[in-house]
């Protein structure tokens, strides 16, 4: 294994002491001998304080930004230095570890409220369909077409995710599609990756328990385009964040390359931008055609949901500015399959048609039920819940948009953590005027089930908040439960 000592005090600007370093770690239990250990102050845990079983492991040094450390040169044997700014260096000294793996790919970032992970998805897809080989890291945790990991973050911790490319590095991997979250932005742990292209799919109210304002959202997630500012950028310009995103890169840097994605037709005569025309649906999916740069491509899209639409041109963008022509990848785009929980639709023999939505915020949620209304051709029905320990301001919001949208409505458990099932079904109805139309039946699998029974053919029934996870969480346990599995036992009980 390389010595790291003189690259970690290279890129540190400071002297480090004589020891070798050979690996890098934040979480005390992963520690090997050799490692440097990374003990950051949490909001909640304070790494130092696992410095003993960090040292019991093997760990030769201890960086923290723990100002209990900062009185400190050793602990036992140990050397410690003090760094109060530690969390920003995390993730390039763990590509420093890990030999910078982002410069052996083509990096792609994806960040913005909805929409992260069906477009990182189609970017991965899209990539593997034209013949090179991709990797994804995010919700659905990371994978090759090899291999499947769990990361339990969008984004993995700042060391994991080098980790996680460099094994994408080992596998020959071309692409890597990486969803980057506005926490992860916060913290710092994709600074050190990087990327060639960023993608800004929108923003929307969530997340402002731990921002404060939507503008601090914005900021935040702004500030990973300045960060990488090397980085081309697509940008979403059927969102107002995105518009002044995109106006904000214009004037920071006006050589920046930069592609705009609309499915307004108004927006297609701004300079390089990848418009979608002449949109026609069906209960499948989507006919359309492509202008780009005076081409026009024929595109089918067998998936729901108009903002899929969206999701795929974001994901062409960046698939151009990896070098594909438009002609190569248009006919690619039939082949797309739906994102794990993202409108993922069932039927049954009475022609009632579910559909499996992730959809846990305002704007997701009402653009998953205008989807349903889109393609439905009777009534639409309404599974949802909200999420306990989480931004209490979007409940009432989501109440609203459900009555305004849905037929009818079975308010239900997500995940409702610490809180009271009730008092969080009781937020959502402040936003819910006319109460007749809803039902509350706390028990998840058992309000699908209503909704199911009570409609009739050619209804829709959207259930969501889910998606893709594969547990539910109590405040006294975590039950396993896979909504996507049920639901598509239901639909064939129900035939």
């Amino acid at each position: 294994m390389p010595d790291l000592t003189l690259a970690f005090s290279q890129y540190l600007a400071i002297d480090l002491p004589a020891i070798k370093i050979i690996g890098i770690a934040l979480d005390s239990r992963l520690v090997k001998p050799g490692d440097a250990f990374m003990a950051l102050a949490g909001r909640q845990n304070n790494a130092l304080d696992y410095a003993d079983q960090a040292i019991a492991n093997g760990a030769v040094i201890i960086f923290s930004d723990d100002k209990k450390a900062s009185n400190k040169t050793k602990i036992g044997k140990i050397p410690v230095v003090y760094l109060p700014n530690l969390r920003k260096h995390v993730s390039y000294l763990a590509a420093i570890a890990y030999q910078q793996p982002a410069k052996h790919l083509y990096a792609c970032a994806v960040t913005g409220t909805n929409g992260k992970t069906s477009v990182a998805d189609f970017i991965y897809q899209l990539s593997l369909l034209s013949g090179q080989p991709a990797g994804y890291i995010g919700t659905l945790g990371a994978h090759t077409k090899k291999r499947q990991l769990k990361t339990g973050l969008t984004t993995p911790d700042a060391v994991k995710l080098q980790q996680i490319l460099a094994g994408f590095v080992q596998e020959s991997v071309e692409l890597a599609a990486i969803e980057v979250s506005s926490h992860a932005i916060d913290q710092h742990r994709a600074a050190g990756v990087d990327f060639d292209a960023l993608v800004f799919t929108n923003l929307s109210h969530e997340h402002l328990d731990y921002h404060g304002t939507i503008k601090n959202y914005f900021a935040c997630k702004a500030s990973l385009f300045s960060t990488h500012k090397n980085a081309a950028a697509v940008i979403n310009m059927d969102d107002q964040w995105g518009q002044k995103l995109f106006i904000q890169l214009q004037a920071d840097n006006p050589g920046r390359q930069l592609i705009a994605i609309s499915c307004n037709p108004d927006q297609k005569q701004l300079p390089a931008c990848l418009s979608a025309n002449n949109i026609q649906a069906d209960e499948q999916g989507f006919s359309f055609d492509l202008h780009w740069q005076q081409q026009v491509a024929a595109v089918r899209l067998n998936l729901l949901g108009e903002f899929n639409i969206s999701n795929l041109l974001q994901a062409i963008a960046v698939l151009l500015l990896k070098g594909h022509s438009l002609n190569k990848i248009a006919p690619l785009c039939s082949q797309l399959t739906a994102t794990a929980g993202r409108m993922q639709s069932f039927k049954n023999k009475q022609q009632v048609f579910a559909v499996v939505d992730f959809a846990h915020t305002p704007d997701a949620l009402e653009k998953a039920l205008l989807a349903c209304r889109l393609h439905c051709q009777k009534r639409v029905h309404l599974v949802f819940g909200c999420g306990g320990d989480r931004d209490t301001q979007k409940r009432p919001l989501m109440g609203e948009i459900a009555a305004r949208l849905a037929d009818s409505i079975y308010l239900s458990n997500d995940n409702p953590r610490s809180e009271d099932p009730k008092a969080i079904m009781n937020d959502i109805l402040q936003g819910i005027a006319d109460s007749e139309r809803v039902s509350c039946i706390p028990d998840r699998q058992q309000a699908i089930a209503a909704a199911v029974k009570n409609a009739q053919p050619q209804d829709w029934v959207l259930i969501a908040g889910k998606g893709h996870e594969t547990e539910q969480i109590f405040a006294e346990q975590t039950s396993k439960y896979d909504e996507r599995a049920f639901v598509s036992q239901l639909m064939e009980v129900n035939e």
